[in-house]
């Protein structure tokens, strides 16, 4: 009980001292010093950054990195096109690909339908700006 009536007194001090502060304007001068510091701090970050950045496209460095990440991207999604593309021609040489669009026949024929013109059109596309012929030549 000592404890609690001595807490609750250190309250009240650190209470009356901070409204005191509040009135008298220290408080609000204090915390605008303490902000200015922190502000200071995140300026002087940027202006790091910034500089480094400048120099990263100054030597060519910055170019190199984004171009080499979108070189591992193509490369990850032209694997990917090839082995959907194996795992197709797989699953259509040993009937699996026919067996499973027969399954799935049933009450799924106008998807297969709208399916199949997409297929078509983008097949038809493919032809007219030459990519087809360029797929099955590198086949």
């Amino acid at each position: 009980v000592e404890e609690d009536a001595a807490l609750e007194g250190l309250r009240m001090e650190a209470r009356d001292a901070l409204c005191a502060a509040a009135d008298d304007g220290k408080l609000e001068s204090v915390l605008a010093d303490h902000k200015g510091g922190e502000d200071e701090a995140l300026e002087a970050l940027r202006m790091e950054a910034r500089d480094a950045l400048c120099v990263a496209a100054d030597d060519g460095k910055l170019e190199e990195v984004l171009a080499g990440n979108q070189v591992e991207e193509d490369a990850a999604l032209e694997g990917l096109r090839m082995e959907a593309r194996d795992a197709l021609c797989a699953a259509a040489d040993d009937g699996k690909l026919e067996s499973v669009l027969a399954d799935h026949k049933g009450g799924e024929d106008e998807a297969l339908e709208a399916l199949r013109m997409e297929a078509r059109d983008a097949l038809c596309v493919a032809a007219d700006d030459g990519k087809l012929e360029e797929v099955l030549a590198g086949n």
